[in-house]
This record gives C-alpha cells, structure tokens and sequence, in this order.
C-alpha cells in the first residue's frame, strides 16, 4: 500500500509513504530543482523497520548462532541520496 503526494502544476511525485506487512514503512521526500527532464535532484528515504525479520548474512549478524535472522527491536533510519551530473540519453526515432 502506497500514498503519493502529487504536485500538479509540474506534473511529480513531491512525496511517497509505503506501507508493508512484514518490513515496516517508509517515507520518500523527493526535492526538484529546474531540471528540463523533472528529475529529482535530491531525496531523503526515512524508514521504521521495527518488528522486522532480517537475515544475518544481510545484517552481518553471528554466523554461528541458532537464529538464522534477526529481529530488531527498534530500528529507524535516514538515507539522503543525492543526485548530479545526470546524462539523460533518449531512444532514436
């Protein structure tokens, strides 16, 4: 389950929350400057992973342990992707 946030006048997504039974949700700003495509030139991913089940060789947990994935208990985080230099090509006619 998704919830976009749709800026109509410039035709882009500003903002996207997903919702998942067993990882959690997750929150994606996207930040456009004046590029001629309306590609984002920025985002920031906020997610709460709480409850989740992670594979330890995912999670660089023990290898030897009877668990074979790990539950976190509390788990939020932050990634900003930053975005430069794009090369848009386009398929000739």
């Amino acid at each position: 389950l998704a919830e976009m946030w749709v800026d109509p006048k410039r035709a882009v997504v500003m903002r996207m929350k997903t919702y998942t039974k067993e990882s959690g949700s997750y929150l994606v700003n996207f930040y456009y400057t004046s590029h001629p495509y309306n590609l984002p030139d920025r985002m920031i991913v906020e997610f709460d992973v709480k409850g989740s089940k992670i594979p330890q060789k995912i999670a660089g947990g023990e290898f030897n342990s009877k668990e074979k994935e790990l539950l976190f208990k509390d788990s939020k985080g932050k990634v900003i992707v930053i975005y430069s230099n794009y090369k848009v090509t386009t398929t000739p006619k």
